[in-house]
């Protein structure tokens, strides 16, 4: 179950992020911007990468758990996107 979400989960990165490595990219200026503007939220001129990757990652998770079980607060999953090099 666990690779299937994972397989999931990465796939509808591709499509919205037209490829990992697009999606790395986004994921990296997400990452940047977050540690830049801490404890602040990112001012909205510069919140187009953080809105993109924010919503594509729900749609990714939602995608990833969509088939599952609902298993309540018997168990737990994490599912995080942490590239290489990156986390």
């Amino acid at each position: 179950m666990r690779q299937a979400a994972i397989g999931r989960f990465l796939a509808v990165l591709q499509v919205e992020f037209g490829g990992l490595e697009n999606a790395i990219q986004t994921h990296a200026e997400f990452e940047r911007l977050c540690k830049k503007y801490r404890p602040n939220p990112v001012p909205s001129e510069e919140s187009a990468p953080v809105d993109r990757w924010e919503k594509t990652y729900a749609l990714a998770k939602a995608a990833a758990f969509r088939p599952w079980p609902d298993l309540g607060h018997l168990a737990h999953f994490d599912l995080s996107f942490k590239p290489d090099g990156l986390g």
